[in-house]
């Protein structure tokens, strides 16, 4: 707690800065531009930055498949900014030095704030005193701010707001992809129980993770298939055609009959749960149970059928 106070103070001061860099850049510019800016800065002392963090980290950061990590430059980029804008949370930071830092922040922080105040009060009064004098004097009106201030103030704020969010979304994908690693070893030589599912419960498939296990219910060995290794129920193909003599036409083992597999393992913070991590396990179910090998990109997943449980209990 004490580390987080003293990072907020710490960025606030670093906005607070760019921010009096700004107004005076803008001092030949309206009264009402100075006073956004510091409406903004008051802001910005209520709001830390690890507000913003958490938003990013509960949304998320995009990826094309459940495995995949954030970009590599990425990752890299703020862990060499992290220590700049949040050095109490990422260093050693207690005892004493850190309270006595705490405290000159603090004492900086409440000088800049009624310093802030101050120009807050008297930019509002000149913007009322511009704004009812600028039709009568037209010599009174300020000049304009000009592209690249604009530019510059625009991509500072676009930067202060984005930053933290990526930062927070990119920890998110680095969590998860940690836990799947974790939860993939975990699940990978598990108890697995499989029965038919019962009749009635429909097309739709349900994958459902607690502590103890992962259970998947109403899938086809098909959806069995996408659900473990992140891809849609159409990208799972098989070299076996359908007979067009059968009678039901969905009488067809890749989607028929549907099943309830139970997993029964570990699982380490079950809400963030990824089904990838079931690749290793559902491709060994398949390889024992049914004699099913599966290829991803040519790719004979290990073990590779039959062949491939027979091969290892042979060692």
């Amino acid at each position: 707690m004490l580390a987080a106070v003293t990072d907020h103070l710490w960025q606030s001061l670093l906005c607070l800065l760019v921010a009096t860099v700004f107004a005076a850049l803008l001092h030949n510019a309206g009264a009402i531009v100075r006073l956004w800016i510091w409406r903004v800065t008051l802001v910005k002392f209520q709001v830390p930055f690890a507000f913003l963090w958490m938003v990013g980290d509960r949304l998320g950061f995009p990826v094309m498949h459940p495995s995949d990590a954030a970009p590599a430059p990425l990752i890299e980029w703020i862990a060499q900014l992290r220590p700049w804008v949040a050095p109490a949370q990422n260093g050693p930071w207690q005892g004493l030095p850190a309270v006595a830092v705490l405290a000159l922040l603090l004492v900086v922080c409440a000088a800049w704030f009624v310093w802030v105040l101050r120009q807050w009060r008297h930019e509002r009064a000149l913007a009322q005193w511009q704004s009812l004098h600028e039709q009568d004097e037209p010599e009174a009106q300020p000049r304009p701010v000009g592209f690249f201030r604009a530019a510059s103030i625009t991509l500072f704020v676009i930067c202060a707001l984005g930053a933290p969010m990526i930062a927070g979304a990119v920890h998110d994908r680095q969590h998860r992809h940690r836990l799947m690693v974790v939860n993939s070893l975990s699940l990978r030589d598990a108890d697995i129980s499989l029965k038919i599912a019962a009749p009635g419960m429909g097309g739709r498939s349900r994958v459902i993770a607690d502590r103890n296990g992962v259970r998947i219910r109403n899938a086809s060995v098909q959806e069995l298939i996408a659900i473990a290794f992140g891809v849609s129920p159409g990208a799972v193909m098989s070299n076996q055609f359908q007979s067009r003599e059968a009678e039901n036409p969905y009488d067809y083992w890749l989607i028929s009959p549907r099943y309830d597999l139970v997993v029964t393992a570990p699982v380490l913070d079950p809400e963030r749960f990824e089904s990838y991590a079931l690749h290793m396990a559902i491709t060994r179910l398949m390889a024992e149970k049914f004699g099913i090998e599966i290829h991803v990109n040519g790719d004979c997943q290990h073990p590779c059928g039959r062949w491939g449980v027979w091969t290892e209990e042979r060692r």
